[in-house]
């Protein structure tokens, strides 16, 4: 049975999971797309700002957890020598990007000018790397195939996961015109989009698993996704 640290840190994580990918994926979206928007814009990227604080705050907490998981208590967290030995590992490396990236999300996501884009999209961007420095891709002998194709799958899961907030608000808000001008431009961009998560998925399931034939089975249906 896991001990009750274990189960704080996996809630903690998934939290984080779903925070980051809000604040790194509105913050593609507004790069992209935020210029179509009128009356929505602004709540919208608040939304963006206030997930990346928030993401910050749980991949803290989750890092300063490691150290309470290796020791199987949460005494753990106050263990300075087991904190700096957490730190030092992939996991650690990870964290350090993902907070980086949300950073700079929530100090220039609320900028329209262009330097606000170009920054919110290069923390989307540092956020999204964060996860190819652990795991499978990061170990494997291909990873110089594998991490580009992680980082294109995560980009643009990432996007699609900020976009749904952010076209379910701006429909709510905003006039059926921009709303329609709105959802033509996304749906000029996703026709490009899916595909390649899809070709990517494809590729480094095909890579990571022994046989075309485990595709088939969970593990391989779970890479696809």
């Amino acid at each position: 049975m896991d001990m009750p640290v274990d189960i704080v840190s996996v809630v903690i994580r998934a939290l984080s999971f779903v925070a980051l990918f809000q604040a790194a994926g509105i913050a593609l979206f507004m790069a992209m797309l935020g210029r179509a928007l009128t009356s929505s814009e602004l709540p919208i990227r608040r939304v963006a700002r206030c997930s990346a604080w928030a993401a910050i705050l749980l991949v803290a907490m989750y890092q300063l957890l490691a150290a309470a998981r290796m020791m199987g208590e949460f005494s753990g967290v106050m263990n300075l020598p087991m904190q700096l030995r957490a730190l030092q590992t992939s996991a650690g490396a990870a964290s350090a990007l993902r907070i980086a990236g949300l950073l700079l999300i929530a100090c220039t996501v609320m900028r329209k000018h262009s330097g606000g884009r170009v920054a919110s999209v290069a923390g989307a961007t540092l956020v999204v790397l964060s996860f190819l420095v652990t795991g499978h891709t990061s170990s494997n002998p291909q990873r110089w195939l594998l991490a580009p194709l992680l980082l294109v799958h995560l980009w643009v899961a990432a996007f699609w996961f900020g976009s749904l907030w952010s076209l379910y608000s701006s429909s709510a808000i905003e006039t059926a015109q921009v709303t329609a001008v709105l959802a033509a431009k996304f749906t000029a961009i996703a026709s490009w989009l899916v595909p390649g998560i899809a070709v990517a998925g494809v590729v480094m399931a095909t890579k990571l698993l022994p046989s075309a034939g485990a595709l088939l089975m969970p593990y391989g249906l779970l890479l696809l996704v």
